[in-house]
């Protein structure tokens, strides 16, 4: 009998240490590296782009990452973070592409976002596709969050009028990337 007393006790230990060590699951995907600093302040330039409508969601987009609480601040001026319009005949809405330092862990040195005009974009064509959204997502992008499953900000693929906003994975996600305001 003292036995089976000796065996669960030594399974209740097993399962406290067990218990101590699992993580929390992350619905966010990341990337793996990141902008440098304690809080990364990026400027974005987009000023390339011509529609005034469209440097507005630009802005917007930033600013809901910026209210996501975490320890990273877009900025808009002139840098080398540029935002251009592209025209490409192929099913890609935009194109971020992220270049790295190599030296001192690989941190993100630059960013660029191609947005294709080949596909109609709301504000200037309602049955198009939403412009806040997508700009929402490459931001996400910048930040190193990579795709995730739908229904999602950061899902691969996007619908005409489908509109998603930074949520509560994504918040969570930069926040453990960067910190907490």
């Amino acid at each position: 009998m003292r036995k089976i007393y000796y065996f669960a006790f030594f399974v209740l230990i097993i399962m406290f240490f067990v218990e101590l060590n699992v993580k929390e699951a992350m619905a966010f995907n990341y990337a793996g590296y990141r902008w440098g600093g304690n809080w990364p302040q990026v400027t974005v330039d987009y000023s390339s782009v011509a529609v005034n409508a469209w440097r507005n969601v630009i802005a917007g987009a930033m600013s809901d990452w910026n209210n996501a609480g975490a320890r990273f601040t877009f900025l808009s001026g002139s840098s080398n973070n540029k935002i251009s319009v592209v025209w490409q005949n192929n099913n890609t809405l935009a194109m971020t592409t992220i270049h790295r330092q190599w030296w001192g862990g690989g941190n993100v040195s630059k960013v660029i976002v191609a947005i294709n005009s080949y596909h109609p974009f709301y504000p200037a064509d309602r049955s198009g596709y939403d412009l806040a959204t997508v700009m929402r997502h490459e931001f996400g992008h910048w930040l190193v969050l990579n795709h995730t499953n739908p229904p999602s900000l950061m899902q691969p693929t996007l619908s005409r009028q489908e509109v998603h906003y930074v949520g509560l994975d994504d918040q969570n996600g930069i926040r453990y990337i960067y910190g907490v305001r």
